[in-house]
């Protein structure tokens, strides 16, 4: 998995130096804003579903059914969430007109990449990383590829940018559905099912990914879209520095969804700590070299992301520690808490941001982000570690 994750870092690392430099600040900011929307018309849509698939995976049910179902409420969600990225995006004046093409592209990649996260999710569930991992690589990998055709040809723009995406997350999922049979195609009651368990973690789960992605929309509102442009950029290195501790993290996934009384939230401290610990050092290699490579490998015109980039890496590194423990609380089914939490992080974020961007620019969004994901791992600890301490919590 490891080893998959660092192919992966290095694919997106070309994707952004070729887009970066294709495109430029502004260029960037645009494909960043429409790149937001549909991460959140994804986080907002998918209505927890992964959730209750992996609720429903813990609580013995039927691989083939949840397969089934994983490929029938992925394209019919995807579908309504498309279209609903397509309107708020023209509603709401966060893209402009020229770029109206390039928000359709993306938009057609929702409803394959909803199937390919429920997917994924059972295959991460059943310790199939190798299937799961192997979706991802083809996925960059032919991302890649057709960037550097278009690159060749001197046609990298907005719109070409989205399809290179839209044709990697094809990809991507169809390597998922290799060797996926037997699929069992789920009754209306069982849907039904899914969509409530789902819609218990939903507050939650999207409030945690939405606060990921919040803030390049508020800049977007705040900032000339030449300075989100450079934003992006400081976000997703700072991620990519962040992919081992992400790593660790999904190892430990079947660790702390199984076993029973106080056994699986002591391992979920144990991991979370082992996954800041790593991410930390990781950060401090990065922030050692970021400062001098950025200009470099992205351009000149970029060095305005080494500020950003810096001030972001501690907050990721603490999220990497977060996602073990909301981990814990699904199977502890901490229900009220993991969505107070959560929404609680994401209004966090949104205030600390429109406070702090106007006030010091877009360093203020990392900063923001790193406030708040370092109070929400030591609360989220805290409560773990209560449930260790307890054995509450034990599945029945």
């Amino acid at each position: 998995m490891l080893a998959t994750r660092v192919v992966n870092v290095v694919t997106g690392g070309v994707v952004s130096v070729v887009i970066s430099r294709s495109l430029g600040p502004l260029g960037r900011g645009e494909y960043g804003v429409i790149a937001s929307l549909v991460a959140m018309g994804l986080v907002v849509g998918h209505l927890s579903i992964e959730s209750a698939l992996v609720r429903n995976f813990s609580s013995g049910v039927g691989a083939p059914t949840l397969r089934g179902a994983a490929l029938l409420v992925g394209l019919l969600l995807g579908t309504f969430a498309g279209i609903g990225v397509c309107a708020a995006g023209a509603a709401l004046h966060l893209v402009e007109p020229k770029n109206y093409a390039a928000m359709l592209v993306a938009a057609c990649s929702i409803p394959p990449a909803m199937c390919g996260l429920f997917i994924r999710a059972l295959q991460v569930m059943g310790g199939r990383f190798g299937q799961s991992n192997l979706s991802s690589l083809a996925g960059g990998l032919s991302q890649v590829a057709f960037l550097a055709i278009l690159a060749v040809r001197h046609d990298l723009s907005v719109t070409n940018v989205m399809v290179a995406a839209l044709v990697s997350t094809v990809l991507a999922t169809t390597v998922s559905l290799i060797n996926l049979a037997p699929v069992r195609v789920p009754n209306r009651r069982f849907i039904v099912d899914l969509a409530v368990m789902g819609a218990h973690f939903h507050v939650g789960t999207s409030s945690f990914y939405l606060l990921l992605k919040v803030d390049v929309l508020i800049a977007a509102w705040l900032v000339d879209t030449r300075l989100v442009g450079l934003y992006t950029l400081s976000v997703a290195l700072a991620e990519a520095v962040s992919l081992i501790g992400d790593t660790l993290a999904q190892l430990s996934i079947p660790s702390v969804v199984a076993g029973d009384a106080s056994a699986p939230y002591r391992v979920a401290c144990t991991a979370a700590w082992r996954c800041v610990l790593i991410s930390f050092g990781a950060a401090a290699c990065a922030a050692l070299g970021g400062a001098f490579l950025i200009s470099p490998l992205f351009g000149a015109d970029y060095q305005g992301s080494v500020v950003p980039f810096l001030a972001l890496l501690p907050g990721l590194a603490f999220l990497t520690g977060v996602k073990v423990l909301l981990n814990a609380l699904y199977r502890a089914r901490r229900v009220a808490f993991h969505n107070s939490l959560l929404f609680a992080g994401l209004l966090g974020n949104v205030i600390l941001n429109l406070v702090l961007i106007p006030a010091i620019g877009i360093v203020g969004a990392s900063i923001a982000s790193t406030i708040v994901y370092s109070a929400m791992a030591c609360i989220a600890y805290r409560e773990v570690l209560s449930l260790a301490n307890s054995g509450e919590g034990a599945l029945t």
